[in-house]
């Protein structure tokens, strides 16, 4: 998946990523189309818990990425 490794490729750019230095933080992500589904599990994977925000948080594909992002994320509008 190409826009994957994009995607990948800008947290490590921005440093985003979880050093020994960095603590890890609350995230906030707008949207939980392609780039907001792609980021949030990246964000946990890496520590951070995340906050979706979705339109309509009780939808079932909502439901499922929150599920799928793992920790303590989150869906609100």
């Amino acid at each position: 998946m190409q826009s994957r490794a994009l995607i990948l490729s800008a947290i490590a750019c921005f440093g985003l990523a979880a050093t020994p230095e960095v603590s890890a933080e609350t995230i906030a992500v707008i949207g939980t189309g392609d780039v907001g589904g792609a980021l949030g599990p990246e964000f946990s994977a890496l520590g951070h818990t995340v906050i979706y925000g979705s339109r309509d948080p009780a939808r079932d594909k909502v439901k499922q990425l929150v599920r799928a992002t793992g920790g303590d994320a989150a869906a609100m509008t």
